[in-house]
């Protein structure tokens, strides 16, 4: 499978995040959306401007690092997932670049819901 991008509702804010090839997430938008077009939209740009986009890898307080892609300034792109060795995130950083221009935005979107089946709310790290 080619790797994709996947719209995700968390509650009412719209997401995407990019699965690699092997269905391991690579990378999240790093802003939520009112809407699924919204978040399709920003899935396609991050696309088109992965590959030359400003791109940091900063250690956080919890002892994890991460990167960060910015474009004009603005948060576009972020890791996953915190990497305990800063190697293993410049790694994540190339997989992203090499994955992300080439993926596609998977036309079904994924719907967090509750055991009770309401969405559930969006959370910080959902």
């Amino acid at each position: 499978m080619e790797p994709r991008y996947q719209c995700v509702a968390l509650g009412p804010v719209w997401s995407w995040r990019l699965l690699g090839s092997n269905h391991r997430e690579l990378a999240r938008a790093a802003a939520g959306f009112a809407t699924f077009e919204e978040a399709t939209d920003d899935a396609v740009a991050t696309a088109g401007q992965a590959r030359t986009a400003s791109i940091e890898i900063s250690l956080s307080p919890d002892s994890t690092w991460h990167w960060l892609m910015t474009v004009d300034g603005q948060p576009q792109a972020r890791s996953a997932l915190g990497y305990a060795r800063r190697l293993e995130c410049a790694r994540a950083v190339d997989r992203f670049r090499e994955s992300a221009p080439v993926a596609r935005v998977s036309p079904t979107p994924l719907i967090h819901r509750r055991p009770g089946g309401r969405a559930q709310p969006a959370g910080p790290e959902s």
